[in-house]
């Protein structure tokens, strides 16, 4: 007897198009806002206003693990992806991803972009947040105590003894994972890691960004390492519209860019190499053979007219317009610069000014020392 035909392999789910993998990004964030928000008015009431603004974001990262935790972790769609009817699969076949791709996708979307913003801070600004976490888990751990002391003396009722501990435990798990990550932070490794984040952290997710744009794969980084990707499960097939120009206009961008950024450098280091120290002064921004910014900021030579006044400098600055006078230092503008907001300042004051903090003293615009423009013969 002969065996009967094996019927039409079921068809294949299309990929899911790129439109509907943006609109549940953004219907995640949506909600992700919302429970944030739920999470930070907890956080307010168990510990007080101070401590809920002091780990605001950490609340946000608590408030993504809950999400993804209870959605990707457990093998379900998100709000985001059931609103645009797409699913998560793995491989080329369309299964479904396994747990250990789900548990990695769930660290990398609730920590990742929390860890990569840490790890991209400048090494001094993260060295002294870390200094004044540990100061304020000091001073919290000392009010824990005088606190726990004086209930013990009042005789407080079981239930308040029994939410301060609870208040207490959170602390000390808070403190517990401050004190993990910034030993690990203070690693000769780390710190390499934060300086390469910070020189092409940009470029890399725009890289990312534009490889999504052309291929349509993956919109989120999480999910492109954890190779997690979307399926349409809804009427729409994997149409819609294409950003496969955008994408192309992006990499050329990025392109252009880079090549600038690598003339430069090497004009830099050949200037360098043949002009000896004094071309470490031509310019606040002047990088050396090995691409690093050069620390010290040297100012342009003072007129004689100016060197000469000594210390009569300081009675003669009153007499000074107000529209000629530096804000910073509060004197005549000695080879006057102006910040790309517009602001005009002396080289010296703005120059170590933007070295040490790169924004407007004046505004809070952004104002990095390669953008400063003498104005010497323009400024009235």
């Amino acid at each position: 007897m002969a065996e009967p035909a094996p019927g039409p392999s079921p068809r294949a789910f299309p990929p899911a198009g790129q439109a509907n993998l943006i609109r549940a990004t953004q219907k995640d964030e949506v909600y992700l806002q919302q429970l944030s928000e739920a999470c930070h008015d907890s956080v307010r009431r168990l510990l007080g206003p101070g401590p809920a603004l002091k780990w605001a974001k950490e609340t946000r990262v608590l408030a993504e693990l809950l999400y993804y935790a209870c959605t990707t972790g457990t093998g379900r769609q998100t709000l985001g992806e059931e609103y645009c009817d797409i699913l998560q699969s793995s491989g080329g076949r369309g299964l479904p991803p396994s747990p250990l791709q789900r548990g990695a996708l769930t660290l990398l979307q609730s920590l990742g972009p929390y860890c990569l913003e840490r790890l991209g801070a400048p090494v001094d600004e993260e060295a002294e947040a870390w200094r004044r976490l540990r100061q304020s888990a000091q001073l919290a751990a000392r009010a824990d105590e005088e606190r726990e002391t004086e209930d013990t003396h009042r005789g407080a009722s079981p239930a308040r003894r029994a939410w301060a501990a609870l208040a207490r435990r959170v602390r000390e798990a808070l403190r517990a994972v401050q004190g993990a990550a910034g030993s690990l932070a203070e690693r000769p490794a780390m710190v390499a890691l934060r300086s390469t984040l910070r020189e092409h952290g940009g470029a890399l997710l725009r890289f990312h960004l534009a490889l999504f744009y052309v291929w349509g794969a993956y919109y989120a980084l999480p999910k492109r390492l954890a190779g997690v990707r979307y399926i349409s499960a809804g009427r729409e097939a994997g149409g819609g519209p294409s950003y496969r120009t955008l994408g192309y206009l992006l990499l050329a961008q990025l392109g252009a860019g880079g090549i600038m950024a690598l003339v430069a450098r090497r004009g830099a280091a050949r200037h360098a190499a043949g002009s000896g120290p004094a071309a470490a002064i031509v310019h606040a921004a002047m990088v050396n053979a090995a691409g690093a910014r050069l620390p010290d900021v040297h100012p342009p030579p003072r007129p004689a007219s100016l060197t000469s006044r000594g210390s009569g400098a300081a009675e003669s600055a009153a007499d000074v317009a107000p529209r000629r006078r530096c804000p910073l230092c509060l004197s005549a503008r000695v080879a006057a610069t102006a910040a790309p907001c517009g602001h005009v300042f002396c080289w010296t004051c703005i120059a170590e000014w933007a070295a040490q903090k790169p924004e407007c003293p004046l505004c809070r615009s952004d104002c990095p020392t390669s953008s400063l423009v003498c104005i010497t013969h323009a400024d009235f």
